[in-house]
C-alpha cells in the first residue's frame, strides 16, 4: 500500500513552490510516485474451530457435526498483486489511485473446494473485475493552509480501527484549527458509503462520523468521536444469522433444525437498522522509549433481521477496548504488552421469534490484528475484504493479551 505520507508530503512541496512568472524557469513535470508490490506469501493452520455452516450436497443436508469443530490441516501459496499511483498536478491538487489483484488461491484450497483453478478472495477471477471490487482507491484531495478536502473511495478509519478501518467511498473534510490561531485541534468530518463492489454500493448503506483530536506533541493526541452507520444492503446479516444458528442447533432435534437453518442461510439478506458509535483514543509519550496507546468504543442501536414473514428486532449494546504500552530497550530491540476486552453475549433468542437485547460488540469492518483464529485480521490482514463482525466466536466475546 502507498503511504499516506507521500501525500502529505507532495502537500507541504507544493505550498512552498514559487509561482511562476516573468522570467521564471518552465514548470517542472508534476511529481509523480509509482510503486508496485509483489507478494507470496504461504499459509498454514491447523485446529482452527469451523465458524462457517457447510453444505453436503451429496446428502442435501447441513453439515451441523462440523459446525465449531476443529478444522483439518491446511496449507496454501497465495498472491497479491498491487499497483498504485501519486501526482500532483497543480499545487495543492492532488490524485490517487491504487488497484489490487485480491488474494489469488487455488480453487482446491478451500473446504469444500471450489471448481476453478485459481480463485481471487474465495470467487471466480472475473466476478471482482466486472464489479470494479480492484479499485481500492481512486481520490481527489485539495490542500490549502489549514483545510484538507478528499472526495472519491479511499482507506478511511471511522470511530477507531476497532469500529472501521476498510476502503469505502465518500468525503473528507479536516480543519488543523492549530494553525488558525486556536488550541491545537484538529477537526475530521467524514461522510461516505460502504461497500466494495458495485452490487453493494446498488443500495449503499452511509456511514459518517465527527472526530476531534486535541494535539500535545507531534506524537501525542487525545480524541474523542461519534459516528453513525445505517444498514441498509444486509451488512450485519452474516454474523447476526450464524450467531442465531447456534441456538437453534442446540434447541432443536435434526429435522426441524434442517428446517431452520434452510431458513436462516438461504434467505435473503434482509438485516437493516442503525448502529452508533461513540468512544475516544489516546497516544501518550510519558518517558524516553515509552510509548502508551488506548481505545475504547460504545456501540448501541436497533436491527432488524430475518426474513419479512419471521423479521425480529434486536437491540444492540456492546463495546469494545484495547491499549498497549511498548519500550524500546536498545534501538534494535522492543518490548510490548497490551490487553484488549469486547463483550459478547449468547446467541440472541430473539432472532426470527421477536425482540431480544444483544451485547456482542459489533463492528462494519474492524481492522483486529490480535488473532486469526477468531477475527477476520491477524496475518491474512489486507488479503480478504474486510466484513462485518462480531467480536469473538458468533459474538461470544474476547477477553485476550500478549
Amino acid at each position: 500500500m502507498i503511504p499516506t505520507a507521500h501525500v502529505l508530503a507532495l502537500a507541504l512541496l507544493a505550498a512552498g513552490e514559487p509561482e511562476a512568472g516573468l522570467g521564471a524557469a518552465p514548470p517542472a513535470a508534476p511529481p509523480l510516485i509509482v510503486d508496485l508490490e509483489l507478494v507470496g506469501r504461504v499459509w498454514a493452520s491447523a485446529r482452527e474451530p469451523e465458524t462457517s455452516m457447510l453444505w453436503d450436497s451429496s446428502a442435501e443436508l447441513w453439515r451441523v457435526d462440523d459446525w465449531l469443530q476443529p478444522r483439518a490441516a491446511l496449507a496454501y501459496p497465495s498472491l497479491v498483486v498491487i499497483a498504485g499511483l501519486e501526482t500532483e498536478p497543480r499545487p495543492g491538487l492532488a490524485f490517487r489511485l491504487l488497484l489490487d489483484s485480491g488474494e489469488l488461491r487455488p480453487g482446491g484450497s478451500f473446504v469444500p473446494a471450489i471448481d476453478v483453478p485459481i480463485t481471487v478472495d474465495g470467487r471466480e477471477p472475473i466476478d471482482g473485475l466486472i464489479a470494479l471490487a480492484r479499485v481500492r482507491e481512486l481520490a481527489l484531495g485539495w490542500y490549502r493552509g489549514p483545510v484538507t478536502v478528499e472526495l472519491g473511495r479511499s482507506y478511511t478509519e471511522i470511530a477507531s480501527d476497532l469500529s472501521f478501518a476498510d476502503f469505502a467511498t465518500g468525503l473528507r473534510l479536516g480543519v488543523d484549527l492549530g494553525r488558525l490561531g486556536l488550541p491545537p485541534l484538529q477537526l475530521e468530518a467524514i461522510a461516505t458509503l460502504v461497500g466494495h463492489s458495485l452490487d453493494e454500493l446498488a443500495t449503499p448503506s452511509p456511514f459518517a462520523s465527527l472526530r476531534l483530536d486535541y494535539e500535545l506533541s507531534p506524537f501525542e493526541r487525545v480524541g474523542l468521536f461519534g459516528a453513525v452507520f445505517v444498514d441498509r444492503n444486509g451488512t450485519f446479516h452474516d454474523p447476526l444469522i450464524s450467531a442465531a444458528a447456534e441456538r437453534f442447533i442446540a434447541a432443536y432435534r435434526p429435522v426441524l433444525e434442517q428446517v431452520v437453518l434452510e431458513r436462516l442461510f438461504l434467505s435473503e439478506r434482509t438485516t437493516r437498522g442503525h448502529l452508533i458509535y461513540v468512544g475516544g483514543e489516546v497516544s501518550l509519550l510519558p518517558a524516553e522509549g515509552l510509548s502508551l496507546r488506548a481505545a475504547g468504543t460504545a456501540a448501541f442501536g436497533a436491527l432488524r433481521v430475518g426474513p419479512s414473514d419471521l423479521s425480529s428486532a434486536l437491540t444492540i449494546r456492546g463495546y469494545a477496548a484495547n491499549a498497549e504500552a511498548s519500550y524500546g530497550i536498545l534501538p534494535e530491540l522492543g518490548v510490548s504488552l497490551f490487553g484488549l476486552a469486547l463483550s459478547g453475549d449468547q446467541p440472541p433468542a430473539g432472532v426470527l421469534t421477536g425482540e431480544a437485547v444483544y451485547h456482542a460488540f459489533l463492528a462494519v469492518a474492524p481492522y483486529w490484528t490480535w488473532t486469526g483464529l477468531f477475527f477476520s485480521g491477524g496475518l491474512t490482514q489486507g488479503l480478504f475484504p474486510a466484513r462485518a463482525s462480531a467480536a469473538g466466536v458468533n459474538g461470544h466475546g474476547v477477553l485476550g493479551g500478549g
